[in-house]
């Protein structure tokens, strides 16, 4: 029986989505998002005391909302459905074989089909990450544009799909 090589694709957080420069160099990482626990403690503390001692918002919502918007505002999109900052996910090119270790453990971390790769083989297996907080239509065209590389790679004429959660909407 051949084994027809196979494209994960993953759900919502299940990517890494970077803020990128004009050379395409990561800036700060988009998804997850990086978060200074310790410093937001410290931003929000003075606004929380006002808050509790006088029973009026004392600055803490603007406070907050501006913590929000720093930590998620690179995932915004613009009216056209395009993200409003330059970001990009990282992707693998190459099926699970060639990853790195720590490449195949974020996948298998995100979706834990070791089963699989074991039994098609991890040269056959392959994980399209993508911008799930970007614009449905190019994501798609992204996606067509993988699946043509996967097949031109293997020499095959097929491919399966594991589809996850919100990636179904992409077929």
């Amino acid at each position: 029986m051949q084994a027809y090589p196979t494209v994960i694709l993953p759900g919502i957080g299940q990517s890494k989505v970077n803020v990128v420069d004009g050379s395409g160099r990561k800036v700060k990482s988009a998804f997850p998002p990086q978060v200074d626990t310790k410093g937001i403690i410290g931003e929000l503390k003075g606004a929380l005391v006002k808050m509790m001692l006088f029973r009026k918002d004392g600055g803490f919502s603007d406070k907050v909302a501006g913590i929000a918007r720093d930590v998620i505002g690179p995932l915004a999109c613009g009216p056209d459905g395009k993200p409003a900052a330059n970001v990009c996910a990282v992707t693998y090119e190459k099926p699970l074989s060639e990853c790195t270790p720590d490449e195949k453990r974020f996948i298998y971390k995100m979706v834990p089909m070791e089963e699989l790769g074991e039994a098609i083989g991890e040269e056959n297996l392959f994980y399209f990450a993508y911008n799930p907080f970007g614009n449905l239509f190019d994501t798609a065209e992204d996606l067509n544009r993988y699946i043509a590389m996967v097949k031109e790679r293997t020499g095959s004429d097929k491919v399966n799909l594991v589809v996850v959660s919100i990636s179904g909407v992409l077929l």
